[in-house]
């Protein structure tokens, strides 16, 4: 699942306080976890810059928190709630579901101040950033590249959104030649393409049949893919799928949808123990378009340059 947008760290963060003590942000980052239901996948994601996407969002929630005067540091890597803050947790928490917007900040001129003077500091330094980078002027080299790293996701995630609408659309026979197109471009069927390594059939909503694993046709994946524009795949439809691959002698299978899973029908496929069976909703198959130009095209390119030390210290030597 896709890990979710930096204001949504700054209620738990703040949740995290509300029993008085003091806590890290070791611990910031356990507590966001679990109440978000973010999985080790999630804490795994990184930036481009190669930080965890979790741990920076975490620490620039804290840092907020502290400039809008809700939490305040008692050490190195250490604070606690404020009165202010246990006033807006407690007014929040009575008005019903716990959410804390920049909007809720903004209310305080500490929070405001500190937008301001960043805002001076990062102009003076040449930089163009937006306001929700709370990088301090000797971090802010590595600010931008997490920002423009960022926004790069932010595209791309929009853009997988308008694939997927666009892929929703298509007739029965250009979404068995997507399904065709992909499969080519990630490796399966033969080495001249995927011609007699592929035995679809066409089905009212999709595609069902068997392709070659490899480029030798060593290997055979059972292939499922179902074109919804509404609705969940459940458990029972990938029993379904499972009974399918058992007809067809297949020990892997890939169910594809346009689509969602329930969380039955994934829980189900990871228990399968004899087979092997990948489930791509519809925000996977869109990701795996993107990632191989499959109706995309790219746009603009650019590059990141770094100072190369061993220039200056080595080779004007």
């Amino acid at each position: 699942m896709p890990v979710p947008p930096f204001h949504r760290f700054l209620a738990p963060c703040l949740l995290l306080f509300g029993d008085g003590n003091e806590h890290s942000w070791q611990e910031a980052v356990t507590f966001c976890a679990q109440q978000m239901n973010l999985g080790k996948g999630d804490l795994e994601q990184r930036l481009r810059s190669g930080r965890s996407k979790v741990e920076t969002l975490v620490t620039w929630a804290l840092t907020y928190l502290r400039q809008a005067k809700l939490i305040e540091s008692t050490g190195r890597n250490r604070n606690r709630i404020t009165e202010r803050g246990l006033e807006l947790l407690g007014k929040l928490g009575r008005a019903g579901g716990f959410e804390l917007t920049l909007q809720d900040l903004e209310a305080y001129p500490e929070f405001i101040e500190f937008l301001t003077r960043h805002k001076e500091t990062r102009s003076k330094a040449g930089h163009r950033l937006p306001a929700s980078v709370p990088a301090p002027p000797e971090q802010i080299d590595q600010a931008s590249q997490d920002q423009i790293a960022q926004a790069w996701e932010t595209l791309h995630s929009a853009l997988e959104d308008r694939v997927l609408r666009e892929v929703q659309k298509l007739s029965p026979m250009a979404f068995e030649r997507l399904v065709l197109r992909l499969l080519s471009q990630l490796g399966y069927g033969s080495s001249d393409g995927l011609r007699g390594e592929v035995m679809l059939v066409p089905r009212d909503d999709g595609l069902d049949g068997v392709v070659s694993g490899d480029k030798l046709g060593l290997d055979t994946i059972y292939l499922r893919a179902k074109r919804l524009s509404a609705g969940k795949l459940g458990r029972l439809e990938v029993q379904a799928f499972l009974s399918s691959m058992v007809i067809s002698n297949s020990s892997k299978g890939v169910l594809l949808t346009t689509s969602e899973f329930t969380r039955e029908a994934v829980e189900f496929a990871q228990g399968v123990k004899d087979q092997r069976v990948v489930l791509v909703d519809g925000r996977a198959l869109a990701k795996l378009m993107v990632e191989n130009n499959l109706g995309v095209a790219v746009e603009r390119t650019y590059e990141i340059k770094r100072l190369d030390r061993s220039f200056f210290e080595i080779g004007l030597y």
